[in-house]
């Protein structure tokens, strides 16, 4: 069974654009990172949606690829 590719795109967009815009926040020094609570949660919310997209890939392909639950 093939794969989505609009579902895989999406998801692989969104990871992209999510790294971008860490990487603006890696940019800060650490006093100016940590003196907004803005740059702290927009950094977790990136990662939480960063991570939810690579598991949302995975289950795609696990489902697509007929790959089935793990026997450990």
């Amino acid at each position: 069974m093939q794969h989505d590719c609009l579902t895989v795109d999406s998801r692989i967009r969104l990871l992209e654009t999510n790294l971008r815009r860490l990487e603006t926040l890696r940019a800060l020094s650490f006093h100016e990172f940590e003196a907004d609570f803005r740059n702290i949660e927009a950094a977790k919310h990136l990662l939480h949606v960063a991570v939810e997209a690579m598991i949302d890939l995975a289950a795609h392909f696990v489902a697509r690829l007929r790959l089935g639950i793990p026997n450990e």
